[in-house]
């Protein structure tokens, strides 16, 4: 079982089958960030070349199995006995083909029997018998090592195998059966009573294959592992064994050390991510920190700090904490891109205008409001800042318009309206306050004119008019009202 780890934006993982690292949603709760120190053992630190021999390929299986120190005593003396063997048949098989396919069967006699897709160790396919296309191809490929055959591992996105490189061609061997030896030739099985019998393994058209070097090969076995760890959210364990493998990779090409490396920071992502949803963001841009400091980054390791790191802020503001979040922004800026930072200071800046005018009397807010306009620093002149401060403005003039207006005072409240209008002359709200104040005044007017022209009190009804008038002398509604009157009285000028 192989395959990519995928990781989708922060916080939507995706949860998948084979080695695609997953998210729950539960967390311990007592938080114990997992170590990212240097944990090889001195056996494969000290490894220089990119090709094992079959015993340090061993070794390396085992540590990478987590072997305890009682199985690797058991798993050595089982392998060694078979090694024996296998050396034995070299001695006298001068064929490397028939010699490669009877170390396979080999196996399945003495070691293999029983398939099942994620048992990757060591310690399953010797002491077990239960094996995955990793455990089995490593195997075949420690023993082909150790009777000189020229053996190398295959990946594909969901699978391993070997191939056998004789002087003459290259056969591909599938080591989860004991006759995918050259898949696709005829192979006769066994018979007690001495009738013909075949199995044809089915040759795989293996699209996507890809030749790997032994220590990227044997490293299969602790990337599967990292994945059911993942699964569990066993950071714990995950993340060291991810930085033992990236580690042990520091010997392989450019291109499998940057893959063990991504590996590494994708489940440092996964771990993060858990931990911003579980509600500790801040400890999440912590582990991240720590991460940096001791393993570096990359551009997906980055994405998700930005991401966190907007959360976090987003968090802090909606509880009306912006000052924190400030601290945090300032101290993380160095990991932030300038689009993320220039979001979080917005959103900084618009909760800090928020919570200082809450508590204000309208009359107050406007004057905090109007003193921040007149700083002049890029944050306050933001087009986005301006537009916020723009908003509370209007919300607060329409505080006032509208307590003037519930005590009758309809020109006060265009008054104010009108005043206002000067510090943002483009505003559609505080304009519109404005003429509704006017409108409502002149709703007001009309009604004392109508009432005192229905009791035919046309004296007192031009008088009101005119009032109205001399206060809202543009309003349609009053002129039409004093047209009317004159037609009534018949004093029309």
């Amino acid at each position: 079982m192989t395959g990519k780890i995928n990781f989708a934006k922060i916080l939507i993982l995706l949860l998948g089958a084979s080695l695609l690292y997953s998210q729950k949603q539960n967390i311990n709760s007592k938080l114990t960030y997992p170590s990212l120190d240097k944990t090889l053992s001195e056996t494969n630190s000290n490894l220089q070349t990119k090709n094992l021999s079959d015993t340090e390929l061993i070794h390396s299986a085992m540590e990478f199995s987590e072997c305890s120190p009682e199985e690797e005593k058991q798993i050595l003396k089982k392998y060694n006995s078979i090694k024996t063997r296998v050396m034995k048949l070299a001695e006298t098989e001068r064929s490397e083909e028939k010699l490669g396919e009877q170390i396979l069967l080999l196996m399945y006699e003495n070691i293999l029997n029983q398939y099942k897709r994620n048992e990757t160790t060591m310690q399953a396919a010797f002491l077990n018998g239960t094996y995955n296309c990793v455990s089995a191809s490593v195997i075949f490929m420690a023993l082909a090592k150790a009777a000189n055959l020229n053996t190398t591992g295959q990946i594909t996105p969901n699978h391993a195998f070997c191939t056998l490189k004789t002087e003459n061609k290259t056969i591909d061997v599938e080591t989860t059966n004991p006759y995918g030896f050259d898949p696709g030739t005829k192979k006769q099985l066994p018979s007690a009573n001495n009738s013909a019998k075949y199995a044809v393994v089915p040759a795989r058209y293996y699209r996507a294959r890809k030749e790997a070097g032994d220590r990227m090969f044997v490293s299969l076995i602790a990337k599967n592992l990292c994945s059911t760890y993942n699964d569990k959210n066993n950071f714990t364990k995950a993340v060291p064994l991810a930085c033992k493998r990236a580690d042990f990779l520091n010997g392989a090409s450019d291109q499998e050390q940057n893959a063990a490396h991504d590996d590494l920071y994708l489940l440092c992502s996964n771990y993060a991510a858990l931990l911003s949803r579980s509600g500790q963001s801040r400890n999440a841009l912590d582990w991240l920190d720590t991460v940096f400091e001791k393993r570096g980054y990359n551009a997906s390791l980055l994405k998700t700090y930005n991401d966190i790191a907007y959360n976090t802020a987003a968090e802090l503001c909606n509880k009306g904490q912006y000052k924190t979040a400030a601290l945090i922004l300032e101290s993380r800026k160095s990991y932030l891109t300038s689009a993320n930072i220039n979001e979080i200071e917005h959103m900084v800046i618009a909760t800090e205008l928020n919570e200082e005018t809450k508590p204000l009397a309208a009359d107050e807010a406007l004057v905090y409001l109007k003193n921040k306009l007149s700083e002049n620093t890029a944050q306050i002149q933001n087009p986005k800042i301006q537009k916020t401060i723009q908003s509370l403005y209007e919300y607060y003039v329409q505080i006032k318009v509208n307590d003037e207006q519930k005590n009758g005072r309809y020109i006060n409240a265009a008054q104010i309206a009108r005043e206002n209008l000067k510090i943002f002359p483009q505003s559609s709200i505080i304009k519109n306050l404005s003429e509704q104040a006017l409108k409502n005044h002149a709703i007001s007017v009309h009604n004392n004119f109508a009432e005192s022209a229905n009791k035919k009190d046309y004296e007192q009804a031009r008088k009101i008019l005119l009032e109205g008038l001399s206060q809202n002398p543009a309003s349609s509604i009053l002129k039409n009202d004093l047209r009317t009157l004159e037609q009534i009285t018949g004093s029309a000028r």
